[in-house]
């Protein structure tokens, strides 16, 4: 997903639960995450992510994935 602003996104939503989404640059050198299952992975330098909370679960990076507001509308995801 690109949201306005050009950067791009990882939405996910595991159930009827919210959607969540976060910044797909990883926090250790910008690289874009990709999806893997339940985590998100940064081919650069291995770091790992939660798919749904952006949280580390692997380093080299130390800070999570920047949470983005963003809601359902009818069958669209859009910037909240």
């Amino acid at each position: 997903m690109q949201v306005p602003d050009g950067r791009q996104a990882i939405v996910a939503r595991p159930d009827d639960s919210p959607v969540v989404a976060f910044d797909a640059a990883c926090t250790h050198e910008g690289s874009p995450v990709k999806p893997e299952v339940a985590e998100l992975t940064c081919p650069c330098r291995g770091s790992v992510f939660d798919a749904l909370s952006g949280s580390v679960n692997k380093g080299p990076a130390a800070r999570p994935l920047a949470s983005m507001p963003v809601r359902v509308e009818g069958d669209q995801i859009v910037t909240a």
